[in-house]
């Protein structure tokens, strides 16, 4: 009898021991599913029986475990994904931010560039108008001294000659006279004074026309010297400008020579920064020695640079060492 009554015993012990692993099995299966891990387990509940959710109870506890621990893996598991989408998220709209800011800075530097140009161009044509205008000031002026200086000579020339012609006439009046008055002592007749002022009169007419003659001559001698002053004042005056005009040009040139080394100048250097910043970008992170650390120092203190401002010495005195 007591063999008979514990053999079913067994079985009822064997029994929730085969149903318990076969349930156990079933909700491991059903873990794997993709529905709900705490829906399964509620189910697997309602459909046991009493005697077997006191066998299992220890069962459940530890699948309750094994489920606690699988959720928290797969909320680490999504926690996870959660960073890494914010951060390629703001990985994008930060390369997003500074393609717009190159874009405004590469705008500005043209804005700023073409300026320049323009303000360079409009100091440039005020400093040769000026130019100009002190140059038409200095040859008016030039010409208004030499015209006076001329007129002056001219007229120094005409008082010295009236001056020469005065005293001539002077001289021949008063060799004429004293030649009358040794006539008049030597003949009184009164022929020979008819004849002596017959001569007096002829001798005066010729005087005067000789006057006239050397006045007419001597007016035309000025004149003449006066025409040939000024043709060489007139050449002297155009040769300087022509010096000038020729001053002017190789100015001209070596302005619009100096404006396309410039324009190298900037453009090499935008280049130069452009390459100096990716190199920079690509070395993030990645080097720390004192020499990196020194020439991104200095790199970034001229990339920031705008190129409107950034000189030649500027270039020169980068110390890498």
């Amino acid at each position: 009898m007591e063999n008979l009554t514990s053999a079913p015993v067994s079985r009822s012990q064997s029994r929730p021991q085969s149903n318990r692993r076969s349930r156990s099995s079933l909700l491991r299966q059903q873990m794997r599913n993709p529905h709900d891990p705490l829906q399964i387990l509620e189910r697997l509940l309602n459909t046991t029986t009493l005697q077997t959710q006191r066998v299992q109870h220890g069962s459940i506890i530890d699948i309750g475990y094994d489920i606690e621990g699988g959720i928290a893996a797969k909320r680490e598991d999504e926690k996870q994904e959660a960073v890494r989408e914010a951060i390629q998220a703001a990985e994008e709209r930060a390369t997003r931010e500074l393609r717009a800011a190159l874009k405004r800075l590469r705008k500005d530097l043209t804005e700023e560039k073409l300026k320049a140009l323009e303000e360079q161009k409009a100091y440039y044509e005020e400093l040769a108008r000026k130019v100009a205008e002190a140059r038409d000031r200095a040859e008016e002026e030039r010409i208004r001294e030499l015209t006076k200086k001329l007129q002056k000579e001219k007229e120094e020339a005409l008082r010295k000659q009236w001056e020469e012609a005065e005293r001539i006439k002077q001289k021949a009046i008063d060799e004429a006279c004293a030649l009358l008055e040794k006539r008049l002592r030597d003949e009184f007749a009164l022929e020979k004074e008819l004849a002596i002022a017959e001569t007096l009169q002829k001798a005066r007419e010729r005087h005067k026309k000789k006057l006239e003659e050397a006045i007419a001559a001597t007016k035309e001698e000025c004149e003449r010297l006066a025409q040939q002053e000024a043709a060489r004042v007139a050449k002297l005056h155009q040769e300087e400008i022509k010096r000038h005009e020729h001053k002017y040009d190789i100015l001209t040139r070596k302005y619009k020579k100096e404006i396309r080394h410039k324009e190298k100048v900037e453009g090499d250097f935008k280049e130069l920064q452009t390459d100096y910043q990716r190199f920079m970008d690509y070395t993030d992170g990645y080097y720390h020695s004192d020499y990196m650390m020194r020439l991104r120092k200095h790199g970034e203190n001229l990339a920031k640079k705008r190129v409107s401002v950034v000189t030649y010495e500027d270039i020169e005195k980068l110390d890498l060492s």
